[in-house]
């Protein structure tokens, strides 16, 4: 979506869009950048586009640097951004499914791996 510029919101063109997450939670929101701030984090000025659910038992256990994350991704480039902090690299997401974990890695590139 970042990539694209696509418009949301009545015509609205977003300063970008961005993935937000909070600990315990078993779902994140995709949402569109048009809070006029430029501090680059989901606030309520934004737009939730999607409520994007886990699957059946699986919540988020953590997330590294500190919960709740944003990851934004803003064009033409896009930029990646964790938290609003441009010296931030990489950030941890841990899911949760009874006793076993997994670990989601998303670096400043946009990379993401999972362990």
């Amino acid at each position: 979506m970042a990539m694209s510029m696509k418009e949301c919101c009545e015509d609205i063109v977003p300063k970008g869009y961005g993935i937000y997450l909070q600990a315990g939670n078993t779902y994140y929101y995709l949402y569109a950048d048009i809070s006029g701030s430029s501090d680059k984090v989901y606030d309520g000025g934004d737009v939730i586009i999607d409520t994007v659910p886990l699957e059946s038992g699986v919540s988020i256990q953590s997330v590294n640097p500190a919960s709740p994350l944003s990851i934004n991704f803003n064009p033409p480039d896009p930029t990646t951004t964790i938290n609003g902090d441009s010296t931030i690299t990489d950030c941890t997401i841990t899911l949760s499914v009874s006793s076993q974990t997994k670990n989601i890695y998303v670096n400043k590139f946009g990379m993401v791996e999972i362990q």
